[in-house]
């Protein structure tokens, strides 16, 4: 029977070596050789090969070499690079993003790995800086993830640095919801207190939520009726700072989160230090629209006061650095800006420890506003002015109607009657004389004239003698301007 063998090629340290191994038929599914390599040294580095023979009595024929395989050997005494996501480890879906590495020489090759598959992504040389940078111009929802990266000198390829620290890129999604958070009893927690921070979100199910500080992740929950409650216990000063959450879909194929909540502000109130003084002016009784000076005051130097009224922040200033008092003014100017105020203080340096509050001082608002008076005064005289106008525009409408009534009344005036011939040949003239006013049945006024002495003078007869006017009944038209005398006034005067 022809016996087989296979036989491995190694290249490495510039030289060529075999290892043969013989094997047996072992059933109709193939062959197969391992080659366990133990104690592996730096010269075991290098390129693999292999290949497979059949030896008979009379030849040996031999395949090709199989495709190459790299044995890198990581050398604990070169120093791992340093790695990290720029601008930061949370990335928007689509955006561009970079991953820097770092290594302490120059003349590198480095590589970025998936640190849970180990697999190549992508590979760049560093020649004089001993930085090289992998670029994700469009960031993808598949890119999230944690990397390593490793180096070797570009002299010594098979001789790798230990990886980097794994870094974590997290690619935000779009379409999950901002989660909300809460803080509960209170923001303000005293020195071995305890809180809880409630994270929730109100459409996503089966979601696991990460509470961060200073960008650090530091708990991770899965959600409950799509909520997650952290709860921080015996508390330290180091525990004070600013706190958010966000979430990512449990077993989701890829690492991608929600939108940061928005942040809250852990404050710690330490008992040892010293509680501040609080003095108020006026001794606290204060008119609407007075000014308060509210003053606070500690044994330290350098501090920033905080005023509070029922325990909500009003206001923040600073002392001097060689200061140790700080003074608010308010104005009073509404009777809610009564009640109890008290003020705390903190050291620069460390801006969430408190000290106690001051013992509260009580603030009572009394009298009227200065503004509500000059308003109702301004009012008033608007009303009387309006009501004076009125009164004007009354008199003269009544006066203007009292008018056209007068005007539209009948006058009596003195009538005229021409020169006429009468009866007997006689021209008589009538002249305005004396007259008496009266007023027949029918509303007519009329005037009696008195006659002169007839004087005698002869002249033609007309052939129609005109008739004398005696009574006549005179009305003025105001429209027209004329005078009329009417037919009954003529009767009138033939029967007298």
């Amino acid at each position: 029977m022809a016996r087989r063998y296979t036989r491995v090629r190694h290249v490495g340290g510039g030289h060529l070596s075999f290892l043969r191994f013989c094997v047996f038929l072992v059933s109709s599914q193939g062959y197969e050789a391992k080659f366990i390599i133990s104690n592996t040294r730096i010269s075991d580095a290098g390129i693999y090969q292999c290949s497979y023979c059949f030896k008979s009595s009379t030849e040996t024929r031999c395949s090709h070499y199989s495709d190459k395989a790299h044995i890198n050997i990581a050398d604990p005494s070169i120093p791992k690079p340093s790695i990290k996501v720029k601008p930061g480890y949370r990335n928007a879906l689509h955006s561009s993003v970079s991953i820097e590495c770092q290594g302490q020489e120059d003349d590198l090759n480095f590589f970025l790995r998936k640190a849970n598959t180990g697999e190549i992504l992508q590979e760049s040389s560093a020649l004089a800086t001993g930085t090289a940078t992998f670029h994700f111009f469009q960031v993808r929802s598949e890119d999230a993830g944690s990397y390593i990266c490793q180096y070797h000198h570009r002299s010594s390829p098979f001789i790798w640095s230990e990886p980097s620290d794994p870094v974590k890129l997290i690619v935000e999604g779009q379409g999950f919801p901002k989660p909300s958070i809460s803080v509960s009893p209170s923001d303000m927690v005293i020195l071995r207190g305890n809180f809880n921070i409630q994270c929730r979100n109100e459409k996503v199910a089966q979601v696991e939520f990460g509470l961060f500080k200073e960008g650090r992740a530091l708990l991770f929950r899965n959600a409950e009726l799509h909520e997650a409650v952290f709860s921080l216990v015996n508390v330290k000063q180091s525990d004070s700072g600013v706190y958010w959450c966000k979430y990512h879909i449990r077993n989701f194929p890829f690492d991608q989160w929600s939108p940061d909540s928005d942040p809250v502000h852990i404050n710690i109130i330490d008992p040892s230090f010293t509680k501040p003084f609080i003095n108020v002016s006026s001794k606290g009784k204060f008119a609407l629209d007075s000014k308060a000076t509210i003053e606070c005051q500690s044994k330290e130097n350098g501090l920033t006061f905080s005023l509070r009224k029922s325990g909500k922040l009003i206001a923040s200033l600073k002392t001097e650095p060689n200061g140790n008092t700080a003074k608010f003014l308010l104005s009073m100017g509404r009777r809610e800006d009564a009640g109890n105020y008290s003020c705390q203080y903190q050291h620069r340096e460390n801006p969430f420890v408190w000290s106690e509050p001051s013992d509260p001082v009580e603030l009572v608002v009394t009298g009227e506003s200065s503004i509500v008076i000059l308003a109702s005064c301004v009012v008033g005289l608007f009303l009387v002015l309006f009501f004076f106008l009125l009164a004007i525009v009354w008199y003269k409408r009544r006066r203007k109607c009292s008018t056209a009534n007068e005007e539209n009344q009948p006058v009596t005036r003195p009538l005229k009657c021409e020169a006429s011939t009468d009866y007997d040949g006689v021209t008589s003239g009538v002249e305005q004389d004396e007259f008496t006013n009266g007023t027949d049945n029918d509303g007519l006024t009329y005037v009696v004239l008195n006659h002169q002495p007839p004087k005698s003078k002869e002249v033609a007869i007309p052939g129609n003698p005109s008739e004398s006017c005696i009574y006549a009944s005179v009305a003025k038209d105001r429209a027209s301007g004329k005078n009329h005398c009417s037919p009954a006034a003529h009767e009138n005067a033939k029967a007298v």
